[in-house]
């Protein structure tokens, strides 16, 4: 029997995700889901971006392109949506529309953790209507991968240029540069918003999802009580608030694994939303030192990870052995990969055999999730605000290289420890070691 490539078998989960149509309000300057023409049908996971993450584009491209800083803030100060898309470089790739239009491209370097910016001839047309002064070019067409010299660019990486009544962005390549795309001029920059207007523009359709939730959880869980592990991130954050409006309070008790790794605004988002529902919390945690055991076994990866298994799943499942639990809800969702993808609504963990697991938000994006949050005012872990786009240990290896980067800024003294502890002839710069993130994937 022929075995399946891992290409075909992604291409089977990938066909289970919904297909979500996401339309934009150009009054209100908001995206919405299916509404209007659509403009983008992800099936991987999108998002409103935080202050945190257009922060470090906006920096990207005022050194990229020498444009003032202010320029871009008027751009990407109202609400702007973050896609992921295939990483050509291997490491984590994002469109980014905002306005109704898509902005650009952008990945991660892994040679520097930082972005690499691609414009669309859109960003290049809001640019020159703000007053972004290009260079004219001799040629009166459109032009797209065309390569030119530009002598006044000043090897600049990124050159506004103006070709007859088109606009766009020239790529610095080797000696010269190369136009990726242009736009006709004239693109116009629309009203300030928020991720609060964002919300309520989607109300209608998030309600919706919400009532399919709760009744979906009713239906699983009867009258039983539920345990909904919790983690201080938005996902987990939707799950409990669904549980607990789906079966009241006294029904629902949050648990929260404390692998020792965890970041402090983690903890206290937890205990914000338990003291907001009113429900019971449950702080669990292992044995285990995880500087002591990192020392011991060494960086833990993407194919061999031991701290979840012995830091995280063994404290969770001795605590719901002990409670005799029956119904665990957690906040696994589709769209974050194919592995969570592969994940059955109802079914159990593997690492807790024997309990049943219910995902109400699997076949919700994160854009979904955090529509639902604003709309109920839950607690949301401030760590977002800073640029991160995941919640999890300080350190861990399903961490993008620029997650490495922010956490080990946030929290050096962690990341002394570890690199302390992995210290040896063979890592001579251990910290360096860390952030350039290869043991990830061994």
């Amino acid at each position: 029997m022929k075995q399946r490539s891992r290409y075909e078998k992604n291409k089977d989960v990938s066909a289970r995700i919904p297909r979500k149509k996401i339309g934009w309000n150009y009054s209100d300057n908001v995206p919405v889901f299916d509404a209007g023409r659509t403009l983008l049908t992800p099936i991987r996971d999108v998002w409103i971006m935080s202050s945190g993450e257009k922060h470090e584009l906006i920096e990207t491209l005022v050194v990229a392109t020498g444009i003032d800083k202010g320029l871009w803030q008027r751009i990407f100060s109202p609400v702007t949506i973050a896609h992921r898309i295939p990483a050509p470089l291997g490491e984590f790739a994002i469109e980014v529309w905002g306005h109704g239009l898509k902005l650009l491209s952008a990945e991660i370097d892994p040679k520097t953790s930082y972005w690499r910016i691609y414009p669309t001839g859109a960003l290049a047309s809001l640019t020159y209507t703000l007053g972004g002064e290009p260079v004219e070019l001799h040629v009166r067409r459109r032009l797209k991968g065309t390569k030119i010299e530009i002598p006044s660019c000043k090897d600049m990486d990124l050159c506004l240029v103006k070709s007859g009544k088109y606009v766009g962005f020239a790529s610095k390549r080797g000696t010269g540069y190369k136009v990726r795309d242009m736009a006709p001029t004239g693109f116009k920059v629309l009203s300030s918003s928020t991720i609060e207007d964002y919300a309520r523009a989607n109300r209608p359709y998030i309600e919706r999802l919400v009532s399919e939730a709760r009744e979906f959880i009713r239906q699983h869980a009867g009258d039983q009580h539920v345990y909904v592990a919790v983690s201080g991130g938005a996902d987990s954050t939707a799950a409990a608030l669904l549980a607990v409006e789906a079966l009241g309070p006294s029904k629902v008790t949050l648990v929260y694994a404390d692998t020792k790794m965890e970041f402090p605004e983690s903890h206290e988002t937890v205990r914000k939303l338990a003291g907001m529902l009113g429900v019971r919390l449950d702080i669990v945690s292992g044995s285990f030192d995880p500087v002591a055991e990192i020392s011991r076994r060494g960086l833990m990866s993407r194919k061999n990870r031991w701290c979840t298994r012995i830091l995280k799943l063994e404290p969770l499942r001795r605590y719901y052995y002990s409670k005799n639990a029956r119904i665990i809800i957690d906040g696994a969702r589709a769209y974050e990969s194919t592995t969570r993808a592969a994940n059955k609504r109802v079914g159990e963990n593997p690492a807790i055999p024997g309990i049943k697991r219910l995902l109400p938000i699997l076949y919700w994006t994160r854009m979904e999730v955090q529509a639902y949050l604003i709309l109920r005012n839950a607690p949301i872990n401030p760590l977002y605000e800073k640029g991160l786009v995941r919640i999890g240990c300080i350190l861990c290896p399903a961490m993008s290289l620029h997650e490495l980067r922010l956490a080990s800024n946030l929290y050096p003294e962690f990341y002394d420890q570890v690199a302390s502890a992995i210290e040896s002839p063979g890592v001579v710069a251990a910290r360096e070691f860390i952030l350039a993130g290869k043991w990830r994937k061994l």
